[in-house]
């Protein structure tokens, strides 16, 4: 079907698994009520338990249509996807992510997905993306609660730098101050699989800007002021003691690096010696220790394939909203360049603060700062964050 004739706005594919019943709850009570969905899923008797919860929440909105097609069906599932204008997968990626991939660039239909494993997204990013392009179709990938906040308020906080200080933005380090504690299942299916990459693999994602478009002119690991001691940690301006065992942070680095090449010969551009970083806050040098113990362990315990398949099998989505991922991401550090450092003599760091606390005195949420950013300091950003592309 056409494009420009669809039956519905959004499809929801895998909508029955846990990330996607948490979608299609957003979808009903904060999207708009006169929007055409649809939800599809393998088990129809799953759909039509999840569309009778979704009309119970909001009972005067329209409700989708409950779609059943099988992944594997390719010419079906092109066929289902093609009826709308923007498909949001949250399917098993390893598992079947791809062919709702090809479905949408067979179909014409623009993509959003929450996938966070970098090796699999550069494997369809290289495949995929002069197609897409050629063809006008919009992939959005990574937009999941570890990833695209952080991305988010990565650029409107060098944004924001530039409009009050004038400066391009050299670093933005994020302290990841608490994180869920239960992974969902298909965050431990990525990190499972990633202990199972060869060497050769494992050294090719290091590079942070594997993602990128544009290569980037340091690699920031081996930058004397990304240095961390022997366990892990480091003290930052602002932020205070740092460990790095932030597990968000690869997978993080590496989709805000993309975006900053992406935007890098747009207005929105970031400075091209702009890298980012990520940490855990550590309360202590002993809490920095047992976090970097706890990281350890997991990492040698998916070293084996018995452990590994337990992961799997008894592993509980999380229970908790996004909004539960807290940052300090008040401070945004920069080096003034030009004219601007003469101006700020031989002060090199420009601090950027905004309100780390919500008006209860509760901590502040990624969500709250980027609300805060976008309806206080930038009115207009909201808007142009709808219109920016990313082709794939």
């Amino acid at each position: 079907m056409a494009k420009n004739d669809p039956v519905y706005d959004i499809i929801l594919v895998g909508a029955t698994g846990y990330t996607g019943m948490l979608t299609a709850e957003h979808i009903t009570q904060f999207l708009p009520t006169n929007i055409r969905w649809a939800i599809e899923g393998r088990s129809k008797g799953k759909l039509d338990r999840l569309a009778t919860r979704l009309g119970r929440l909001s009972p005067d909105r329209t409700q989708p249509v409950a779609e059943t097609v099988g992944i594997s069906e390719d010419i079906a599932l092109a066929q289902l996807v093609g009826k709308s204008k923007v498909c949001i997968s949250v399917v098993s990626y390893w598992q079947v992510g791809e062919k709702v991939v090809e479905a949408c660039i067979e179909s014409g239909t623009d993509y959003v997905d929450a996938t966070g494993d970098i090796y699999r997204l550069k494997g369809w990013i290289d495949k995929y993306q002069e197609q897409a392009m050629a063809d006008g179709v919009t992939f959005i990938h990574a937009c999941a609660a570890f990833t695209a906040p952080h991305d988010i308020l990565t650029l409107l906080l060098v944004r924001e730098l530039r409009s009050t200080a004038s400066v391009q933005t050299r670093k933005v380090i994020i302290s990841v101050v608490d994180l869920p504690k239960k992974p969902s299942g298909g965050t431990v299916e990525s990190i499972i699989h990633g202990a199972t990459y060869s060497r050769d693999t494992v050294v090719e994602l290091q590079n942070p800007w594997i993602l990128s478009p544009v290569a980037g002119t340091t690699t920031g690991s081996t930058e004397e002021d990304d240095q961390t001691d022997i366990f892990g940690m480091r003290s930052e301006s602002g932020l205070g003691l740092l460990t790095d065992t932030s597990y968000s942070a690869t997978q993080d680095r590496h989709i805000v690096h993309r975006t900053w090449g992406l935007l890098s010969d747009s207005d929105w551009g970031y400075g091209s010696r702009f890298r980012y970083r990520e940490y855990s806050h550590a309360g202590s040098r002993i809490s920095g220790i047992v976090k970097l113990l706890d990281v350890l362990l997991a990492t040698f315990m998916l070293l084996f394939a018995l452990f590994r398949t337990l992961a799997k099998r008894f592993v509980f989505p999380a229970s908790f909203p996004f909004v539960d991922v807290v940052t300090e991401s008040h401070d945004v550090l920069s080096d003034a360049s030009g004219g601007l450092e003469m101006l700020f003599s031989d002060q090199r760091r420009h601090s950027l603060s905004i309100p780390v606390a919500t008006a209860e005195g509760k901590p502040a949420t990624v969500a709250s700062l980027i609300d805060h950013l976008c309806r206080n300091t930038m009115k207009d950003t909201r808007k142009e964050l709808f219109v920016l592309d990313d082709h794939l």
